[in-house]
């Protein structure tokens, strides 16, 4: 399914993440609302819009995830 309501795991599934690597991805929270995986995705209700500041996360690996 396309969207934002796809699951963690399927958007790491189609990403081709694999299952043993998954639990190595920094998973940034705000209470209970997820707002990043590492640097691969951020949440679209976190995102700022183009007159706002906002910041960028970089997580740095030597892992081949990109």
């Amino acid at each position: 399914p396309e969207g934002p309501n796809r699951s963690l795991k399927n958007l790491l599934q189609e990403s081709a993440i694999l299952p043993w690597m998954r639990g190595h991805i920094p998973l940034v929270y705000s209470g209970d609302f997820l707002l990043a995986v590492g640097d691969l995705w951020l949440n679209a209700d976190c995102q700022a819009a183009s007159d706002e500041s906002g910041i960028s996360i970089k997580w740095r690996t030597n892992s081949a995830f990109k």
